[in-house]
């Protein structure tokens, strides 16, 4: 007899596609700041390209290819889980697709080179360095629970700073 998974999966904390769409319009209108762009690609990698928070705290600016006719990440054998390299593909999804390559230029174009984190920190003090895991999670958990999912008015000010 196979044993049975001893996951607790609560499909409440699980976005509906409803949900995700209506978080991704919320950061996408409110993202002409360099932190809610930031956000916005957190969402982007967790949701629309299944990346863990590892992976997404340990991505570089040169493992995201995207002047390919397929574009893709590229994910390192030292950053995902089980120590395997894999590619995560990017073609399929326009709108993810321009918002990381968007976000990748603006790196760029801010001095970013091939092995700076892709998603850093933008703080005055702290611009460019790596983030954080518990921040990733942090910035993933209020931006994708928050807003237009539970109302306007509803985004935890203290977390977001």
């Amino acid at each position: 007899m196979p044993a049975l998974s001893t996951w607790n999966l609560d499909p409440t904390r699980i976005l509906t596609r409803r949900e995700l769409t209506a978080v991704l319009a919320d950061l996408t209108a409110r993202a002409t700041r360099a932190n809610t762009q930031r956000n916005l690609i957190i969402v982007r990698l967790a949701c629309c390209c299944g990346l863990r928070v590892s992976e997404i705290a340990g991505l570089q600016l040169d493992d995201v290819v995207s002047d390919v006719q397929r574009p893709h990440l590229r994910l390192r054998r030292q950053i995902t889980k089980g120590k395997r390299a894999r590619c995560v593909p990017m073609w399929w999804d326009g709108a993810t697709l321009a918002d990381i390559v968007a976000w990748k230029a603006r790196r760029i174009a801010d001095g970013a080179r091939g092995t700076d984190p892709f998603v850093c920190s933008v703080q005055a003090n702290r611009r460019g360095l790596a983030i954080q895991r518990a921040a990733l999670r942090r910035r993933f958990a209020v931006n994708a629970t928050a807003g237009p999912i539970h109302g306007p008015g509803t985004h935890v000010k203290s977390a977001t700073r």
